[in-house]
């Protein structure tokens, strides 16, 4: 088997583990699902991220509201970006678990304990792969500053043992290693999620 056939299939297998009535309670949540799936095997990997990306933005909104909705006296901005969201949800363990890489959750964590200022939490959230990686193919940053996509990985040894990206692939990965990537964090913390909110 083909590494793009072993990672299509992995995809297909975490796709399959997701508990679809739990994502059919935030609108649309389904159809942006099968999307990045699509995409990633019609090898589209930008739309993959931007799509992926998407979804679980609509996750962390639909959450928010569910948290805050009936809170007397709360409104809710429609428009919060993923990076907004993320900062909210920086200490929710699903989160954390499932689209930080291990090199990212103690420094954010760390940072939070120690009690700086909010612009610093702000300024790392915005340096957290997941939402790095969202910004610069959502924006076409990358089509702007032509730059090496390893810093887009997680470390080495993790990337290996996690995803099965090799040190040749690490040093040289393309737009479709980086959606593998993206994807399965995003597959990952969907089945959490509706895992989370079905009843047992």
């Amino acid at each position: 088997m083909s590494k793009s056939d072993e990672r299509c299939s992995r995809i297909n297998d975490l796709n399959a583990q997701i508990i679809s009535p739990g994502l059919t309670q935030i609108n649309y949540g389904t159809s942006y699902l099968n999307e990045a799936v699509q995409c990633f095997h019609k090898c589209l990997p930008i739309s993959c991220i931007v799509v992926s990306s998407a979804l679980v933005e609509r996750t962390l909104f639909w959450h928010k509201i569910i948290q805050t909705h009936p809170k007397a006296g709360e409104t809710i901005r429609y428009g919060a970006n993923l990076g907004e969201l993320f900062k909210e949800f920086v200490d929710w363990d699903i989160l954390l678990n499932s689209l930080l890489d291990t090199d990212e959750r103690l420094d954010i964590k760390l940072k939070k304990e120690r009690g700086l200022a909010q612009y610093k939490i702000k300024k790392t959230i915005s340096n957290v792969r997941y939402v790095e990686i969202r910004n610069l193919f959502a924006h076409g940053k990358e089509l702007l500053l032509p730059m090496p996509l390893t810093h887009l990985l997680p470390a080495d040894s993790y990337a290996s043992a996690e995803y099965g990206i090799d040190s040749e692939e690490w040093w040289n990965p393309t737009l479709e290693t980086i959606a593998y990537v993206h994807l399965s964090k995003t597959l990952s913390f969907v089945k959490t999620f509706t895992d989370s909110i079905i009843p047992k």
